[in-house]
């Protein structure tokens, strides 16, 4: 059994959530990096792999994507350094190889994740 999950592109958002201004003070403003992390973009990495293995014909529109969202998120680091404005990166994962640090709800998905592709790829970094 497999499921069909869509993400939605930027065309297919409601526009009206997107047509209002909000008040930006460039002093107080930061760069939020969320979890972008080598293990789910670099195509050696286990999301890639999983894609590729499960739906090879959206590999290389994932990787495309990918590309796409670290040359912005690029430019963005750039004009906030050059600007000395504030960044943060965050990121999860285990410390412990065998994940056994982890909470038990990632501990658990993790287990998930290995379970449904025959142990070849996981879902947290190392």
């Amino acid at each position: 059994m497999s499921k069909q999950i869509t993400i939605l592109d930027d065309h297919q958002w409601p526009s009206a959530g997107f047509h209002f201004k909000l008040p930006i003070r460039p002093e107080s403003t930061a760069l939020i990096v969320i979890d972008v992390q080598g293990y789910a973009i670099d195509d050696d990495g286990h999301v890639a792999q999983t894609i590729k293995r499960f739906s090879p014909e959206s590999h290389t529109g994932f990787l495309t994507r990918v590309q796409t969202m670290v040359a912005n998120i690029k430019r963005l680091l750039a004009d906030f350094r050059e600007n000395k404005r504030r960044v943060v990166f965050t990121r999860h994962g285990a410390q412990i190889r065998d994940g056994s640090d982890l909470v038990l709800r990632r501990r658990n998905r993790e287990e998930v994740a290995l379970a449904s592709t025959d142990e070849e790829s996981g879902h947290m970094p190392v």
